[in-house]
């Protein structure tokens, strides 16, 4: 934590350094807290276990599934920079079993965000059109030695920020034999904090959609599937609506996804996801989420 208020003295815009400060403070108290296992274990397990028996997981012995972090990067950087390194404590959780998969366009400056991190790999892809940097990037960590032992790949923004209990609850509900395998997971809730009007809101979807009930972050998918997609999630030539390019290609190859799918409450699990939104781009993408997946606050 010392390292992201070094990082947010340092900046040279009295504004920023204002509202970064805010931001950390945030993610302080609501986010970075000493892990709950014990509570957090015994909650879930009540929603998953029946007849008060104890579950059977698939992950046995010594195995701990591996999931990757995947992020793209463009511009903000210093906003970046810390959800890189939050993103980065996970390993403090989960050692050894969390990476980040970093896609950057910008050379230099986005390369050495995570420079200094461990377990934080980097690639470079063009930016636009969007989607085909999203192709790019997805395809290079398939190709990349890193596939080889991984389990999962779990997509999430440069602007958001993921409780570790959320990942303590993707794992678990990944490896329970309560239910048939689950090869997809998304959230159905998550907090905004827009920094125009420093105001927080939770979004939730009002009705459920089986196309498209998720919101594009934390969205997690299996091997096995992004092996099945060839590493390739989205059509090319987008500039926006990437969310729902991605709910097309997996309902075309895979009528069945709903059978294998998970919709995850982080409110419900007493957990938080933010999403940071401080530009006129970012109203836009939230006016968007609104009317494509019926969004309340």
């Amino acid at each position: 934590m010392f390292g992201i208020y070094r990082l947010v003295s340092s900046l040279s815009s009295l504004w920023w350094r204002w509202w970064l400060w805010f931001l950390a403070t945030i993610i302080f108290v609501c986010l970075i807290q000493p892990p709950r296992s014990n509570e957090f274990s015994s909650n879930t397990q009540r929603q998953l276990v029946k007849d008060n028996q104890s579950p059977v997981f698939r992950c046995q012995g010594s195995h701990s599934p591996h999931f990757v972090l995947f992020f793209t990067i463009w511009k903000r950087l210093a906003l970046t920079q810390l959800v890189i390194q939050h993103h980065a404590l996970l390993q403090n959780y989960f050692p050894g079993t969390i990476s980040l998969w970093l896609v950057g366009s910008q050379g230099n400056a986005s390369r050495q965000l995570g420079s200094n991190l461990s377990r934080v790999y980097y690639t470079e892809c063009p930016n636009y059109p969007i989607s085909d940097k999203h192709n790019c990037g997805l395809q290079r960590l398939g190709q990349s030695s890193l596939a080889s032992n991984i389990d999962g790949v779990i997509i999430i923004g440069s602007d958001d920020f993921c409780e570790h209990g959320l990942f303590d609850l993707y794992r678990l509900y990944y490896c329970s034999r309560s239910f048939p395998q689950i090869h997809f997971m998304g959230l159905k809730d998550y907090v905004l904090l827009d920094m125009k009007t420093m105001q927080l809101k939770r979004l939730y979807f009002c009705e459920y959609n089986p196309i498209s009930s998720y919101f594009g972050v934390g969205r997690f998918l299996s091997k096995s599937l992004l092996e099945a997609m060839n590493w390739t999630l989205w059509e090319d030539g987008l500039y926006q609506g990437l969310d729902q390019s991605m709910t097309r290609k997996l309902w075309y190859h895979f009528p069945f996804m709903d059978k294998v799918s998970l919709a995850i409450s982080p409110k419900e699990h007493d957990l938080v996801v933010l999403d940071v939104k401080s530009e006129e781009s970012d109203a836009i993408q939230q006016k968007q989420s609104f009317l494509l997946y019926g969004a309340c606050q």
